[in-house]
């Protein structure tokens, strides 16, 4: 696990021209998602494994790009800095979020309320992320599902999902 994790850093780090690697993740995740999202145990599977990828590269991502990706996901979360150090490093990034969207935080006092916002460390917004993600990926393996008809009439397509469930199946034998 070191490997991987300390290759993918590695990876964020280094800017490649041309690179492949996320357009391949992108087909694959469109796939996958195709072949898990008929059958509910499937389709949670898929999910969970999908949300644990995204923390995983959330904990790596730089937190100098959480706005964007922020904007880009079409959540408006405002961006507050803290100007007090936190431990001697330096300040520390919240942002404002409505009390409502954060009730689990606001009762376990993890977060400081005023006007009915809660400012939220970054640390404590990939949870928030990973769950909007996954409530939209659940949404939309639904629509999936009510138009794979459509789908399955492509040939191109079933073969490549055909295998996908066969490369499935062989490695739960294992």
């Amino acid at each position: 696990m070191y490997n991987i994790t300390r290759d993918y850093n590695e990876n964020l780090k280094t800017k490649h021209d041309g690179d492949q690697f996320p357009k391949f993740d992108e087909i694959s995740h469109f796939l996958l998602r195709l072949a898990f999202c008929k059958q509910s145990n499937q389709r949670q599977w898929f999910v969970s494994l999908e949300a644990d990828l995204l923390r995983f590269k959330l904990k790596n991502f730089p937190t100098t790009n959480m706005e964007t990706l922020l904007k880009h996901s079409n959540l408006n979360y405002q961006k507050m800095e803290n100007n007090k150090k936190n431990n001697g490093d330096k300040p520390e990034s919240y942002y404002k979020i409505r009390f409502e969207d954060v009730l689990d935080l606001v009762r376990s006092r993890k977060v400081y309320l005023e006007s009915g916002f809660a400012h939220v460390s970054v640390d404590l917004l990939i949870p928030l992320i990973v769950e909007f993600f996954k409530n939209n990926l659940y949404k939309e393996c639904e629509k999936l599902v009510s138009n794979i008809h459509r789908i399955e009439e492509d040939d191109r397509l079933l073969l490549r999902l055909s295998n996908i469930m066969l490369i499935r199946f062989l490695l739960s034998m294992i």
